[in-house]
């Protein structure tokens, strides 16, 4: 199965916390952010990955040669940086039309049970799953949330959500298994009029707006998207709780 590992991301929220060049190659407990996302993957079966790159790339791209030499690694450089759907289209081409699971490699799970996604997916008519957590009102506002119906069908994806718009307590993670014809959704999905950018959730509400419908699956204890110094101090308290790879 392949795995695609988002990594384009510069981190300028988290400067001055590590001397690495690129967010995703910051340690944690011993351990880089994105090797965390790797180990993972490889338990859940991924035999193949993309990994999508962006700022200072090349960095990135000798961590893993060295890190993983034997992993089947192709490296789509994104720019520039439009956001996740736009990174999803830029590895359209080198996709198999078979369901792939996606990861943020700056995002941390906490004893996470990632076959639940394909425990999901399982249904012939569900198109894409959601990992989710529950977590606090403030977490689940820095991320994404969705409105289900009685049978965990997500009706709504609603990115960084006022308060009025938090249905549930389940918060959004960058997991997300996704059958091909949910991933062509990319090639329809509009600019994002606010950022400007290409966005997850808007990519996920065209296809639900397009009949291919979708589920979520409780895929860990907890998440963090280490995106500040504050983030990065919580990673590592929890992973550190943690003894899971």
């Amino acid at each position: 199965m392949l795995g695609i590992i988002l990594a384009a991301g510069q981190g300028k929220r988290i400067a001055g916390v590590s001397s690495v060049t690129n967010k995703c190659l910051i340690t944690i407990n011993d351990t880089c952010l994105i090797d965390y996302n790797i180990k993972r993957m490889i338990k859940f079966g991924i035999d193949r990955m993309i990994i999508v790159v962006g700022y200072n790339y090349h960095y990135i791209i000798q961590h893993i040669q060295e890190e993983f030499p034997d992993l089947d690694t192709a490296f789509v450089i994104q720019t520039p940086l439009l956001g996740i759907a736009d990174a999803i289209r830029c590895c359209l081409p080198f996709m198999e039309n078979s369901p792939f699971l996606m990861c943020l490699a700056d995002e941390l799970l906490v004893r996470p049970s990632l076959h639940r996604l394909k425990e999901h997916l399982s249904a012939p008519d569900v198109y894409g799953v959601c990992g989710v957590v529950k977590a606090s009102a403030e977490q689940i506002q820095r991320a994404y949330t969705m409105r289900l119906n009685e049978a965990n069908e997500v009706l709504q994806i609603i990115e960084k959500p006022k308060p009025e718009e938090l249905f549930n307590h389940f918060c959004g993670t960058g997991y997300c298994l996704i059958r091909p014809e949910l991933a062509k959704m990319v090639l329809y999905t509009p600019k994002n009029a606010v950022r400007g950018e290409y966005e997850m959730g808007d990519w996920f509400t065209t296809g639900l707006a397009r009949g291919l419908k979708m589920t979520i699956a409780e895929i860990a204890e907890a998440s963090v998207n280490v995106n500040t110094p504050e983030d990065c101090l919580r990673a590592k308290t929890l992973m550190k709780e943690s003894s899971e790879v």
